[in-house]
């Protein structure tokens, strides 16, 4: 094997995978596959595993290929599956069956990069000097480099007090956007103790606050589109999964199937997800710039999405309180990578106002009251890791 290849790392992203075996996966890849494998986020992936005894495999599959028709891919399920223009993973997982399959991946890959290389367009004439263009040959996006952790924060400048046009420009309503019919759907969940189905989106989604749970067969680069755009609330239902009739019966029973079998994603790593698409490097409508403020805990943010400077705002609001503007001034950098974790950490109900002792969620809603509820209720089921069962 030469240096090159050595020294090469294949960028890896799991759908459908349960979050116990893409920890698992992750230790594997440091441990025996001694770095030459990562887990990235879909969009940076240079291949996939998938899994097929996910909750609405059929759908996701067919999502996934529609948009990476050619990506090579690892596909695991307990049954045999022939699926084409794959590789095939018999579950329960051995460590010399992954490396096996990984290694036919990495020969797909290879063979689709040469012919990647073939099919770039050739160096075109000047037709009026007849030398060779020095134009560089396009390379396909799957090979270049994408920054997507920082493009997450968006491109907000920084803002000054005295500019009031730049600071409106900061701004954004969560409940104009999917941001809001989560979080609403949340609550409904949260005050009636069950979980809830959220229908009326591409894919149904399905949340289980009780044991920090969601379902979705929805890929994430759908699901970031559809933070983007302003959405009507009057076409989302938002029903009770513990309703008596016979389609929620039915749903409850797959819902059980596949939490049963480790699937589904944490919650709360979904919510902060979408309140990252949605913000974009903007705060919600009634954050206040000045105000000190602080962690109430500290986040669990090895199942969180990293965005830069993640750790030490999160190191500094958990010691002591500091406003917005604050803490970009005492980290140096630029508001946008402040602004994006306030936002996040808005969506989870993590924030709290200070140098007051008395617990305080910074929201633009008018009912404290609620508010306080909600925080309340969110502190304990974030604090627990919860059982896998469907909240009836």
């Amino acid at each position: 094997m030469s240096t090159q290849d050595t020294k090469r790392v294949i960028r890896i992203a799991t759908i459908g995978v349960e979050d116990r075996t893409r920890r698992t996966l992750d230790v594997v890849f440091k441990g025996p596959g001694e770095g030459a494998y990562v887990l990235v986020e879909e969009g940076l992936a240079e291949s996939i595993i998938f899994d097929f005894d996910c909750f609405n495999a059929t759908v996701l599959w067919e999502n996934y290929r529609k948009h990476h028709p050619k990506l090579p891919t690892l596909v695991m399920s307990v049954n045999h599956k022939e699926v084409p223009d794959t590789v095939f993973l018999r579950k329960p997982i051995q460590i010399s069956s992954l490396f096996q399959a990984l290694n036919e991946i990495k020969v797909r890959m290879d063979a689709l990069q040469q012919q990647a290389e073939i099919q770039l367009e050739p160096p075109k004439l000047h037709a009026h000097t007849g030398t060779v263009s020095d134009r560089p040959a396009t390379i396909p996006s799957r090979f270049q480099k994408d920054d997507e952790l920082d493009r997450l924060c968006g491109g907000v400048a920084d803002v000054s007090l005295e500019n009031m046009q730049d600071i409106e420009k900061i701004f954004y309503n969560p409940y104009q956007y999917f941001q809001g019919v989560l979080e609403k759907a949340l609550q409904t969940a949260l005050e009636n103790n069950t979980g809830v189905l959220i229908s009326g989106m591409p894919e149904q989604i399905v949340l289980l606050p009780k044991s920090n749970r969601m379902l979705c067969a929805t890929p994430d680069h759908e699901l970031k589109a559809l933070c983007l755009v302003p959405v009507q609330q009057r076409l989302i239902t938002i029903s009770l999964l513990n309703a008596p009739d016979a389609n929620m019966q039915a749903l409850r029973q797959r819902v059980e199937h596949s939490l049963q079998h480790g699937h589904g994603k944490p919650l709360d790593q979904f919510i902060w997800k979408v309140a990252l698409w949605t913000a974009r490097g903007h705060i919600p409508t009634g954050s206040d710039l000045q105000r000190p403020v602080r962690l109430s805990r500290w986040p669990n943010l090895t199942r969180l999405l990293l965005t830069p400077y993640s750790l030490q705002i999160a190191s500094l609001w958990h010691k002591r309180s500091y406003s917005l503007l604050e803490t970009a001034k005492v980290l140096d950098i630029p508001q946008r990578y402040v602004f994006t974790f306030y936002s996040g950490a808005w969506a989870l109900h993590l924030l709290k106002i200070a140098p007051s002792d008395a617990v305080e969620v910074i929201a633009p809603k008018e009912d404290a009251k609620q508010q306080a509820f909600f925080h309340r209720l969110l502190s304990k089921i974030w604090g627990k890791s919860g059982s896998q069962r469907v909240a009836t």
